[in-house]
């Protein structure tokens, strides 16, 4: 199937056009990488027409414009085109457990309708199950793929062949079409085991045409394109890490894991591969607090030091400053398209500062409530703080909507979705009672529906993305999709 009308003018477009006849855009442009390849603007596809990321010509991957389409090479963070100038970003979605921005949202996956108990279709969500053979040490989507790092091997399964329908006891309810294995696999050798320290959703981060594992003396950066694409980088024993369309950075420790933190970045390059990692002149307080996370949006990457305060780092210059004061407590930072915003937890309270820090001088914040502190999601439409409840705020004016009892049980993750009503719905993924069990609830009403549950089974991470809601556990990962008719 071919897109039926130019993206700009909306004439009709011959199914052979590589520009349209009436306002004369090129809408079959060829990849910027060989020259060959002609393909459609990647803004005329839909959830049908859907094209995949590499060239079909000389294997490149390529990135495109989030608002033309135009079709960029890996590296490239604004559209050249000077009427346009929207970010160059990767065409199907990508997702570790925490976008790299680490607002906490679900990645394009929206809350489909029939899942709600009061719609008058009804259906609950169909659980399938892809085992590992090894306990698995992270699990991520990029480029359209799910991979899994069990073992000492990075896994990607069959969309089709590799899924089983599971019951709540997690017994199989239907026999594999054939062998339920991996259809991607890279070796990563003895020593390919995840660094001590490093969270589940932090072990894995996508750079590019890459990942890169968090292993345990060095960070590892693995093609994702050709199995046994594997190099280490420089660096010692990893801290942290995030990566983003343009840009990785990495704390490490010295390969005796001794001496200060220290921070590098690299930069995506046109191949889609790293450059070699750069050490950045950081002060002492700079250092990375102990169990922080850093976050990224564009060029800008934020953390939160030992110290208490926020700092930004300006990748492509290297300049390094404090965007928010040193204070007590615990302290969480996320990126959106102006800045930073932060949650601290201060002698069992919990405060949220909404409002774009000023040069060193972000006020005390709002207090919330109650923690422990579990978690903060920016949605457009909403913030929810998760604590001793579930509280949300307005995005922008910091105004205090509503709250909600938090699910029962442990806590694991959660995520923000958008739902076609166009209140989101909070995600709850908890364990309660030896079951796993993932819950939604709506935040203006506080109802809440158990979506699914399973027993004897521990959860890691929730990865709402693309067209299915994953589930990554210690033994494999689950999928929650809409049933079919």
């Amino acid at each position: 199937m071919t897109p039926e009308t130019c993206p700009a003018c909306r004439v009709r477009l011959h199914p052979e056009a590589f520009f349209c006849t009436q306002c004369g855009v090129e809408v079959r442009p060829p990849c910027p990488s060989c020259g060959g390849a002609p393909r459609w603007l990647a803004s005329m596809t839909d959830e049908t027409t859907t094209q995949q990321p590499w060239c079909e010509a000389c294997e490149a991957l390529l990135y495109a414009c989030e608002r033309c389409g135009r079709w960029l090479l890996p590296g490239i963070r604004l559209c050249p085109d000077p009427q346009c100038a929207s970010r160059a970003l990767p065409v199907l979605p990508q997702h570790t457990g925490r976008r790299w921005d680490a607002r906490g949202t679900a990645v394009v996956w929206s809350w489909p309708p029939i899942w709600d108990r009061a719609h008058p279709e009804y259906r609950a969500p169909v659980a399938e199950e892809w085992p590992c053979e090894e306990p698995l040490h992270t699990a991520f989507v990029a480029h359209g793929l799910l991979f899994a790092w069990a073992g000492n091997s990075l896994l990607s399964p069959d969309p089709v062949l590799g899924w089983v329908r599971v019951d709540e006891a997690g017994r199989p309810l239907a026999a594999p079409a054939g062998d339920a294995g991996a259809a991607w696999q890279c070796p990563l050798g003895s020593t390919g085991v995840p660094a001590a320290g490093v969270p589940f959703i932090e072990r894995a981060t996508v750079a590019g045409a890459c990942a890169v594992l968090a292993m345990e003396r060095c960070f590892v950066q693995v093609g994702l394109r050709h199995r046994g694409d594997t190099y280490a980088l420089e660096g010692g024993l990893p801290l942290a890490q995030v990566a983003g369309p343009a840009w990785w950075a990495g704390w490490s420790r010295g390969t005796s894991g001794e001496g200060s933190p220290e921070l590098r970045i690299a930069r995506v390059q046109a191949t889609g591969d790293l450059s070699p990692p750069q050490p950045v002149a950081l002060p002492a307080e700079a250092a990375l607090a102990q169990g922080g996370r850093m976050a990224l949006r564009d060029d800008m990457l934020y953390w939160p030091a030992a110290t208490g305060a926020v700092w930004r780092l300006r990748c492509a210059t290297g300049e390094a400053d404090v965007v928010a004061a040193p204070e007590d407590g615990f302290l969480w930072t996320w990126a959106f398209e102006r800045g930073a915003r932060l949650v601290r937890e201060r002698r069992g309270q919990v405060y949220l500062t909404l409002a774009i820090p000023e040069e060193g001088a972000a006020g005390p914040g709002a207090p919330v409530g109650a923690g422990p502190l579990r978690g903060v999601f920016d949605h457009s439409q909403l913030v929810v703080v998760a604590a001793d409840r579930l509280i949300a705020f307005h995005p922008r004016s910091g105004e205090r909507l509503c709250e909600a009892l938090r699910p029962p049980g442990r806590w694991v993750d959660g995520a923000l979705a958008s739902a076609p009503d166009g209140e989101p719905r909070f995600l709850a993924l908890t364990v309660e009672g030896g079951f796993a069990t993932l819950t939604a609830v709506r935040m203006s009403s506080g109802a809440q529906d158990l979506l699914w549950r399973q027993i004897d089974l521990e959860p890691r991470a929730l990865l709402p993305v693309g067209n299915d809601l994953y589930i990554a556990h210690t033994r494999g990962v689950i999928r929650l999709r809409q049933p079919t008719i």
